[in-house]
């Protein structure tokens, strides 16, 4: 029995140390094996939450033999859902919330760690699980629900389908990180067409006449919001930047354009931690919707270069001519060394740098549709 304890006492060390489970961003790979620095657990058991002489009941989850204290500390710690323990019983509770639950046991000694989930930001039937992220606490979601705490645009949707309640296009209030907020949530799913059904969550929109969100703009790279009151409207001309760019995960995008009264949308299958994820380290990350589909954003006043069509996050060949963001660009010659022409957002350089989001084509280097100087209001939204 000493000897099965032992080996027991050994795993256990390591798994307290790293925990192998995936949902952030930064990864540490040891010995071929890949874990999360956001699902490090760390636990801090204080003074002031040990009780001699009693033990917590109510809350058991789990009991074992056990060779000494420290053991039971390893276990409670390896057990995402322990935050305190009797010696040695792992308990569910944790902190001193619970003190009414505390009886007096002259062999048992309580040991409590702090409880970040006492105030549980976790939403519809998660679960929180004390010592993870820089929160303090991570939210462990059920089927269909997701976020950080379980709380986005298309959640509210399911949430709002089961109470059978209108599923009204509005702002609705979010959280990334420690950021609470309200954001437009586009849940009916109609005028979206073909992104798909309803529970879109905003992320920015680009006026193309202004320069806010052109090609070199600090906005791309930074954590920084920008007119959070834009990102409560829908499909104005109001722009913004959300904290959906950079704190929020997603497995589908929708684009859209709005010219004059025209509004046009395509989605992208892509999924990414966050939009600033794609973006900001500028590396390029390819699409595939094709040019025709680009096109589509404009509608028939559309108008493309026919060689290069190379499309994708951060799509630039060459500093001084045509880029985007996220976007296509394309050449009149059978390479992509000077592209003149283009479809985007966040765009610049020639020929037209004051154009960031829109279609600019010029007629005399063989656009498919003549000269375009298409400035359009641009929108993003994930899902």
């Amino acid at each position: 029995m000493s000897a099965l304890l032992s080996l027991t006492y050994g795993f256990a060390f390591l798994i307290s140390v790293l925990i192998p489970e995936v949902s952030s961003a930064s990864v540490l790979t040891t010995n071929k094996r890949k874990f999360v620095l956001g699902d490090f657990r760390n636990l801090e058991f204080r003074s002031s939450y040990t009780f001699k002489g009693k033990r917590l009941i109510n809350h058991v989850i789990n009991a074992t033999d056990a060779i000494d204290e420290r053991f039971c500390r390893i276990l409670c710690h390896s057990d995402y859902n322990g935050i305190s323990y009797n010696f040695c019983l792992v308990v569910k509770l944790g902190g001193k919330e619970y003190d009414g639950d505390l009886e007096s046991s002259p062999n048992y000694t309580y040991y409590g760690a702090q409880n970040a989930c006492v105030n549980n930001e976790c939403k519809n039937n998660a679960t929180c699980q004390t010592g993870f992220t820089d929160r303090g606490y991570r939210c462990m979601c059920i089927p269909g629900f997701r976020g950080q705490d379980c709380k986005i645009c298309v959640t509210i949707l399911t949430v709002r389908k089961k109470e059978g309640k209108f599923n009204e296009n509005k702002a609705y209030q979010l959280r990334v990180g420690n950021l609470s907020f309200l954001v437009y949530c586009h849940l009916s799913g109609t005028n979206l067409e073909p992104c798909g059904a309803g529970g879109w969550t905003l992320v920015m929109k680009i006026d193309g006449s202004k320069g806010t969100f052109h090609w070199g703009s600090n906005l791309w790279m930074n954590n920084q919001t920008f007119n959070s009151a834009g990102g409560q409207t829908g499909f104005d001309d109001e722009e913004t930047k959300l904290p959906t760019y950079w704190g929020m995960p997603f497995t589908k995008i929708c684009l859209g354009m709005k010219i004059g009264h025209q509004q046009k949308f395509i989605p992208v299958e892509k999924e990414a931690n966050s939009l600033y994820s794609l973006i900001s380290d500028g590396k390029y990350r390819r699409t595939s919707l094709g040019r025709n589909t680009w096109k589509s954003l404009i509608g028939t006043q559309a108008s493309l270069q026919r060689e290069c069509n190379k499309e994708r996050f951060n799509v630039m060949t060459s500093v001084a001519h045509s880029k985007a963001r996220i976007g296509v660009i394309a050449n009149e010659q059978n390479n992509c060394n000077s592209c003149d022409s283009r479809i985007g957002f966040g765009t610049g350089g020639f020929p037209d740098d004051s154009n960031t989001c829109g279609n600019i084509a010029l007629d005399g280097l063989r656009a498919d549709n003549g000269n375009k100087r298409i400035k359009a209001v641009g929108y993003i939204l994930i899902q």
